[in-house]
C-alpha cells in the first residue's frame, strides 16, 4: 500500500491492526488510509460499517482496504507472480455491467473476444435475475430481475438496487479474487468507484449525459479507460470492438438460395424493411434471427409470407458459425445515422456471405466495393435478384471481402493493444 500522507510504500503483510508508517509516523490501519474513504465527503462509502470517531487513528473494521493511487500497480494475488502481472497476463477479471443478455449481447461477446484465453472472466449483470449460472464456461451472477425506472415512485428502488448491485460486486469481486472490476457502462463504474474497488471502463454504448464533473471523477478513480467505436468519450481511447473472427467458416455455396438478418427486433433495426425485401424478390427466402420489443408484431407477419420469411430465435455467440453456414448472403438494415459500426457484418463476411447493407454501415463506408447497398425494400429485392442472377460473378468479391475483414477487423488488434494497457497498469 501507499501512504497517503508521505506517499511512502509498504507491503501489504506489513500492514497490521497497529502499523504505523515509518516515514511520516500516521496510523495506517486507518479510515483515511482505506480505500473505502470519501475524502471529499469526509466519510465512508460503506454503509455496513460501524462508525469510528478518529478517522485518522487506527481502527480494527473489517471492511479495512489499503489505499492505493489509482493506476499504479497492485500486488499479485496469491497464486501469481510478479512476472505474470508485469506482462499483463493471466488476470481475472470481473465484468460489471448494468444489462446484457449472456450469450448473446455485444456487451458479452466483444470483452469476452477481447480477453480470449489469456484471461478468466466473470459477469456480474445487475439487471438480471439473482443467483449464479454457467453460460459458455463463464461464471455469471445476477442481481435482480427487471430493469430501472425513471419517476418519483421508482427512485427509491433504484437507489435500493444500485445498493445491492455494489454490495453483490464487493461479494464476487472478494470470492472470484478478481485483479479489477471492468465496468461496461458509468453505473456500473460509480458502483465499483463508491465501493473503493479497482476498476477499469469500457464504454460498450453511447451515455449522452454523462459529461462535465461527473464523468472527470469516473475517469479519475479508473485505472484505465477504453470505449468501443461510435462511442465519444472525451480524453478516452477507442479500443475496436472486433469479435474472434477464427470461429468462423469461410464457404463458397454454389448458388444463392437463402438470406439471414441478425438482429435485435426492434424498430430501428428495420425488420419489417427485410421482410418485404425478401417477398418482393423473384426466389430468394430468408430468416430474421433474434428477439426483442417488436417480436409478436414480426412473428405476424411473417406469419403470412407462407414460409418465405421466418422468425428464428436468437442463437448464443457459440452457435452462430454454424447458424450461417445455412445462408448464402447476409443483411445489415439499421435506420439512417452518421455512421454504424455493425458486428454481424464481419460474422457474414468471415463466413463467406455476400452482404447487403445500409449505406452508413461501416463496411460500405470503408470498403464500398466489397458490399452492395439498399435503403429502400424495391432496392433490396433488386439486390437479391442481382445476387440470384450473377452468383458465380461475384466469387472474387466474396474472396477480397473475406481477407479485408480479417486483415481490418482482427481481434488481434485490440487484444494487442489491451495488453499494452494491462502491462503499464499491472
Amino acid at each position: 500500500m501507499r501512504c497517503i500522507r508521505c506517499g511512502e510504500e509498504w507491503p501489504l503483510q506489513k500492514v497490521a491492526f497497529s502499523s504505523v508508517c515509518e516515514g511520516c509516523g500516521s496510523w495506517l490501519h486507518s479510515c483515511v488510509q482505506c480505500r473505502l474513504w470519501d475524502e471529499g465527503a469526509r466519510m465512508c462509502r460503506s454503509m455496513t460499517t460501524e462508525p469510528v470517531p478518529d478517522r485518522e487513528g487506527k481502527n480494527f473494521c473489517e471492511e479495512w482496504q489499503p489505499w492505493r493511487e489509482p493506476g499504479r500497480t497492485r500486488p499479485a494475488p496469491p497464486g501469481l507472480t510478479n512476472s505474470i502481472h508485469s506482462s499483463g497476463a493471466d488476470l481475472r477479471i470481473l465484468v460489471a455491467t448494468t444489462s446484457t443478455i449472456p450469450g448473446y449481447s455485444g456487451g458479452w461477446t466483444t470483452p469476452l473476444d477481447l480477453f480470449g484465453n489469456q484471461h478468466e472472466a466473470m459477469y456480474l449483470i445487475r439487471d438480471f435475475p439473482p443467483g449464479e449460472r454457467t453460460i459458455e464456461g463463464i461464471k455469471v451472477a445476477g442481481v435482480l430481475s427487471g430493469r430501472s425506472m425513471s419517476g418519483p415512485v421508482n427512485r427509491f428502488r433504484n437507489g435500493a438496487a444500485r445498493r445491492l448491485f455494489r454490495a453483490k460486486m464487493g461479494r464476487y469481486y472478494k470470492s472470484f479474487q478478481a485483479d479489477f472490476i471492468l465496468c461496461l457502462d458509468s453505473d456500473a463504474g460509480f458502483q465499483a468507484l463508491y465501493a473503493g474497488l479497482p476498476y477499469a471502463l469500457r464504454f460498450h454504448a453511447p451515455e449522452p449525459s454523462l459529461t462535465g464533473e461527473r464523468l472527470n471523477r469516473l475517469l479519475s478513480g479508473a485505472l484505465f479507460a477504453t470505449a468501443s467505436p461510435l462511442v465519444y468519450v472525451p480524453g478516452v481511447e477507442v479500443l475496436p470492438h472486433n469479435q474472434d473472427l477464427s470461429r468462423f467458416t469461410y464457404t463458397e455455396h454454389p448458388a444463392a438460395e437463402r438470406v439471414v438478418l441478425l438482429t435485435t427486433i426492434n424498430p430501428f433495426r428495420e425488420p419489417e424493411l427485410f421482410i418485404e425485401g425478401v417477398m418482393l424478390s423473384r426466389n430468394m427466402k430468408g430468416d430474421i434471427v433474434g428477439t426483442g420489443e417488436d417480436t409478436r408484431r414480426i412473428d405476424a407477419i411473417c406469419g403470412k409470407t407462407g414460409g418465405r420469411v421466418r422468425r428464428l430465435p436468437p442463437v448464443p455467440r457459440l452457435g452462430v458459425p454454424e447458424l450461417l453456414r445455412n445462408y448464402q448472403v447476409g443483411v445489415a438494415t439499421i435506420k439512417k445515422v452518421p455512421l454504424h459500426y455493425q458486428m454481424k457484418v464481419n460474422a457474414y463476411i468471415s463466413s463467406g456471405l455476400f452482404t447487403l447493407a445500409k449505406p452508413w454501415t461501416h463496411i460500405a463506408v470503408e470498403a464500398p466495393e466489397l458490399v452492395r447497398t439498399f435503403t429502400t425494400a424495391e432496392e433490396l429485392a433488386s439486390q437479391l435478384d442481382f445476387l440470384e442472377e450473377n452468383w458465380e460473378e461475384t466469387l472474387e468479391t466474396r474472396r477480397a471481402a473475406n481477407r479485408w475483414i480479417h486483415e481490418n477487423y482482427s481481434v488481434e488488434i485490440p487484444r494487442k493493444r489491451f495488453r499494452e494497457i494491462l502491462a503499464d497498469t499491472f
